[in-house]
């Protein structure tokens, strides 16, 4: 009954520790997110400053900074959208781990 009881405490403790461990990535996780998209909006305003100054409109290079921020448009939003993927895989991942701690618990005062 003993060893029944130090098993059932083992398993809440490493629950625990996995709630633990996966709230810091989900955190670090929501940050890198943010700062992406803090980065992509930011490009967003270049390229619509990019494109609304007359003076450089028929200047090739101009064209070519243009395209050159759509590109790095379109890589930023593959990392938001890779982030977002992240974030969601961590969240499941959280509730999972939430569920294992109550089965712990469960276990250890059902017994």
């Amino acid at each position: 009954m003993e060893s029944t009881k130090n098993l059932s405490k083992g398993k809440v403790q490493r629950a625990k520790n996995r709630i633990a461990r996966e709230e810091q990535k989900l955190i670090k996780l929501g940050q890198e997110e943010w700062k992406i998209e803090l980065d992509l909006k930011a490009q967003l305003e270049n390229l619509k400053q990019l494109e609304n100054s007359p003076e450089k409109s028929n200047d090739p290079d101009h064209q070519k900074d243009i395209e050159k921020a759509k590109i790095r448009i379109a890589k930023s939003q593959e990392k938001l959208n890779k982030a977002k993927a992240e974030v969601e895989l961590s969240t499941k991942t959280l509730n999972d781990y939430e569920v294992a701690l109550k089965d712990a618990r469960l276990t250890k005062y059902g017994s």
